[in-house]
């Protein structure tokens, strides 16, 4: 298999994965409805849920793929990223926020919204240890510190749309498009996004120019 025939066999795959477990519970519920009590109906409509909003996912993020280079709005001015981290994982226990130094940013606000909500959700989809994920702010940086054992013991990481990595043992990584997109948006707006593991952690730097 080429690597274009891999990456579209992602696509397919992510796609139409969802879209059968929607079918064939919608389809099983209809042939068993006499015979299903409804805690079997709920829970098996709360599994379609899931699926439906697996593919929503996807078309979202394959959408901002597309759209990448078209125009967005102006850059708004974020006095301080604390106050933005704390709405995102005020309520999450398993993360840890440290602040050394507060910074401001500045940065499209759809973009930023989407940028920390994926480093936040890829922290906890792949987080492998019971220690809390750290969230630091530092000098012109916000740095994300999680374990993953998915990955090379020590590596520089770079997302590349539609792949996965140890595929067959983590199929609930999706499209691999959400990190990719929150580097090009961190280009974008005269910041950088990194990404490398060192020892079992995953480290995710953005950094203010």
């Amino acid at each position: 298999m080429t690597k274009d025939q891999y990456k579209e066999s992602i696509k397919l795959h992510e796609l139409r994965t969802p879209l059968f477990g929607i079918q064939s519970t919608l389809e099983y519920i209809l042939d068993q409805l006499d015979q299903l009590d409804q805690d079997m109906i709920q829970e098996l409509l709360g599994k379609v849920l899931l699926s439906c909003k697996r593919m929503d996912n996807s078309l979202i993020k394959l959408q901002r793929w597309a759209t990448l280079d078209k125009g967005s709005d102006e850059p708004e001015s974020y006095l301080s990223c604390q106050k933005l981290l704390e709405k995102k994982i005020g309520s999450k226990p398993n993360f840890k926020l440290g602040v050394i130094r507060d910074f401001k940013l500045v940065f499209r606000e759809d973009q930023l919204s989407f940028l920390l909500d994926e480093l936040v959700e890829n922290a906890s989809k792949f987080h492998s240890s019971k220690e809390p994920i750290q969230v630091i702010l530092d000098v012109n940086q916000l740095i994300i510190l999680n374990h993953q054992n998915n990955l090379n013991p020590t590596q520089v990481f770079h997302p590349e749309p539609f792949f996965q990595i140890n595929r067959p043992i983590r199929e609930q990584q999706g499209l691999g498009l959400g990190l990719a997109i929150c580097q090009a948006y961190a280009r974008q707006n005269n910041t950088e996004l990194t990404f490398q593991i060192s020892k079992g952690i995953f480290r995710a730097v953005l950094k203010s120019c």
